[in-house]
Order: C-alpha cells, then structure tokens, then sequence
C-alpha cells in the first residue's frame, strides 16, 4: 500500500483544534471531544507525542471515556499501521483489567458519522480511558506532599504490576517501553478495581506477529525511554538500528520506584539513577523487600536482562497465581482484504476481526533451507580450519611457531563464526537468544538488520565455498 492511503489515520494540529469540542456518534454512544479550557486558552486538550495525537473523548456527564489516537504524518508506514491492527484484533483489554487502556477496535469518521460542521474523514484507533494520572505525574504530587502514597497503595500497585508484566510473560509478549510516562495510577481505587494500569503498547514485541513482531528505529519505532531501558540500547542507538527486546530493566527500575519512592526522592529522576545506599534504605522498610531480594542487590542495574528473574517468579514470590503459558491469537492483516476494505468504504471498522491468513509455506522452506546452509556451513568452516591448524608445514619446527600457527588460524575461524551467527541472528530479527528459560544477551555485532532471503543464501553459499578453497589450498 502506499503512504497516501493512510491519510485518513493521520490529522494535523489545525484539524485537531477543529473537532475539539465537537460531538461524535461512535458505536451507538454519543461522545465529545474535549474542547480547550477558557482558563488555560493556549493548552491544547488532546496530548501529543512521537507518535501521534490523542484526543480524549468525553461522555454525556463530561467524564473522558475514551481516547481516539492519531497517527503522526511524518512517522506513519504501513508496518506501523498493520501492527496496530494486529494489536486491536488481540483484545489485550480483556487479558486483565490492568490492560483496560489497551487498543479496543478502529473506527472511521465518514460523511454520514462525523461531528458536524467537520468537512474532512478520519479514522483513529480507539482505547478506553484508564482512571488517574501517569505515575511520572504521581511522583510529582507525592513530593509536593498532595498524594499520601501508603503502604497498602505501595502493595496494591506492585501486586498489580507484576500480575500485568506475568501475564504478558505467559503470552511471550513484551510491552517494550514501560517507563514512569507508560503506567496510569489511580490512588482513589476501590479494593476491587486496580490501582495500575499499562497504557501505550506502540513499541510491542511478540514474536507470533511474525514479520510484525517488533519494529525497530530504522523503521520509525522506538527502543524504550532511557532510564527506563536496558543500557544497551541507549548505548547502541547512537550509531546502530535497535528494537526493543526485555522489559525486565523497567521493570525492575519501576519496582524500586513504586516500593520506595518518597518526598525525599526527586520525581523526575528514574530509580536506575539513585544512589545505591539510598535504594537499598527505602526498599529495606518497603513492602515485599523480602520477597523481592534482587532490588536490593548493589549491582541491580548492571545486571544483563538474561541475569534478572523471570517476572512470574517474582508474581510466584509474592503470592500471585501463575498459570501456564498462553498463546497469542495468529491474527495477521491480510493486505489485500485491507485494501478492498477501503476500496469499499469499511476499511477501519472491522479491523478488530480475526483474520486468518494461510501460512507462506516458501517463506518456510526458504528460512529452513537458509538454516540448514548456516550448520553446513559452521560444520565444514570449522573442520577446513581444524585440519589447517594441525597441518603445520614442515618449515614449522618449533613449539612456539607452531602455537602461533594455531592462534591465528583459530582467528580465522572465530571471524568466520561471527559472519555465520550474523546471518543467522539476522534471520531470526532477534537481539536475543533463548533455549529453554536460557537466555543471552548478544552484543551489537551480532546484530545486524534482516537481510533478504537470497542475500542470506549467497552469504552462506560464499563461507561454504571459503571452506572449501582453504581445504584445496592444503591438500591439492
């Protein structure tokens, strides 16, 4: 598809200022946009971010309900887009109520249903209106004294939390920017609703969205927030293209943050950032202190991700029922339906379907031939460079000639190594790498940006025939 077909997800400030206010019929529910406060005459009502715009959406007694999310013009692609569609069709609202803020479905603003006096269509992704404030926006109150933040809020939220991050766990679903921005708090919540919701699940990570599994900064995506991430993506965006792969470093980070923070503590400064001696105090006459041990450990956030404990662990420590793993839904937008939908005039609206497409079974033999090529390859590499270690020419006498004979041909064979772990990194698109609860991991050259299929097969065809003319060139 091309970029022009998403013109409708995407409004500009000035169309923004237009429908604020206005009255919207969505679903059989008369909604409002939120229009500017007389008293704050310059402060838009909608928020704004990297992404796109949010406008709340108010009911009849002036309560937001909803937020309709836009798409910003500059960033928008098609992946993107038909990621945001796989992310509707999960219903990820109706996993827990922590994820009540979840994307609900796609709804358009034709002649025939948007406000009046609107000459323009749009289409936006709806999510309901999580109760309270970003916990960024807590902080701040708590400082300043206007928020109590009592043991029982400290244990309701965390409980909370990681019961969410668990069930995202069970799912192999990663939220891939959770941050103080990222987590909406409701410290008037009664016993039976909770004090802790998930919003914004743009950056996502599931590997059973296939080629929609993640979306790295090359492609308009975003690592995580810093402070919030692990370092190695702050340290590596600079120069190369990343993607979100764990959400333990935030999660950790926000755990001290929810445990310990006080007023003595600074709202704006993420709890990675504080003094070891300082965490290890507030968390020492926290709740779950002792449940939780590896908060207090000093070296917490130098931890790699592999070396933190899973979070249903932490939700089996403080008594949290785990279950056993759940698959997502095999949703995938198929784009040709997509574009006929829009052709038709109800693109947008029954987005929210299962739509089942039939597995590419080329894609299948090309990655399992790709696969097969990348151990061939290792095995003769690896045999080629053995054989012409232990080969030492006769001019070779020597114990420490010979030695470095060996080391350098070992050389030879690590650099090869690393060229066949690229490709094959690059062909799974991960910055991970998991056997079993095992995982590593990789460093930055090791990852490498997902070459095309023939290119994958040249590459291993091209180390096969290197083996092969090192084993001609010492036994022909």
């Amino acid at each position: 598809m091309k970029l022009s077909q998403y013109d409708l997800l995407c409004i500009s400030q000035l169309q923004a200022r237009d429908i604020a206010g206005k009255e919207w019929k969505v679903q059989g529910q008369t909604l409002r946009f939120a229009d500017f406060d007389p008293r704050y005459p310059g402060e838009p009502p909608w928020k704004s971010g990297g992404e796109g715009i949010a406008c709340p959406l108010l009911d009849a007694q002036g309560r937001v309900v909803y937020y309709a999310k836009f798409f910003d013009q500059t960033r928008i692609t098609e992946k993107r887009v038909r990621r945001a569609q796989w992310l509707a069709g999960q219903q990820a609202s109706g996993w827990a109520p922590q994820f009540l803020a979840a994307p609900v479905t796609w709804v358009t603003g034709s002649p025939a249903t948007r406000p009046k006096s609107i000459r323009f269509d749009f289409s936006c992704l709806l999510s309901v209106a999580a109760p309270g404030r970003p916990w960024q926006e807590i902080k701040a109150d708590i400082t300043s004294g206007a928020v109590q933040w009592t043991d029982d809020l400290r244990r309701r939220a965390v409980r909370d939390f990681i019961a969410g991050l668990a069930i995202l766990e069970r799912r192999n679903f990663i939220h891939g920017d959770l941050s103080h921005g990222n987590l909406v708090l409701d410290p008037a919540a009664t016993s039976g609703s909770p004090v802790l919701c998930f919003i914004d699940f743009d950056a996502f990570v599931c590997p059973v969205a296939d080629e929609l599994a993640s979306l790295s900064t090359a492609e308009g995506g975003t690592f995580g927030t810093p402070d919030y991430c692990p370092p190695s993506l702050v340290a590596g965006s600079a120069s190369q293209d990343v993607r979100p792969f764990s959400d333990r470093f935030a999660r950790d980070t926000l755990l001290v943050e929810l445990l310990g923070f006080d007023s003595t503590c600074a709202s704006d400064e993420a709890a990675s950032k504080w003094d070891t001696h300082v965490r290890q105090k507030l968390l020492g006459r926290a709740p779950f202190a002792s449940q939780l041990p590896h908060l207090l450990l000093d070296t917490l956030f130098q931890l790699p991700e592999h070396r933190r404990p899973h979070t249903c662990e932490l939700a089996a420590a403080i008594g949290i029922p785990v279950g056993p793993p759940v698959k997502s839904r095999v949703w995938l937008a198929d784009r040709h339906k997509a574009a006929a939908q829009q052709k038709t005039g109800v693109w947008g609206r029954t987005i929210n379907q299962t739509v089942l497409t039939p597995t590419n079974a080329l894609t299948r033999v090309q990655t399992a031939a790709t696969r097969l090529l990348a151990f061939l390859c290792l095995v003769h590499w690896s045999g080629a460079v053995t054989l012409a270690a232990t080969n030492f020419p006769v001019s070779m006498p020597s114990l420490a000639v010979r030695l470095t004979w060996v080391i350098g041909w070992f050389g030879i064979w690590a650099a090869g190594l690393v060229v066949i772990v690229r490709i094959v990194i690059g062909d799974m698109r991960q910055h991970v790498l998991q056997v079993g609860d095992f995982q590593l991991e990789l460093p930055f050259w090791f990852r490498p940006q997902t070459p095309k299929c023939p290119q994958r097969v040249l590459m291993h065809l091209g180390m096969l025939l290197l083996g092969l003319a090192v084993t001609i060139l010492l036994f022909v």
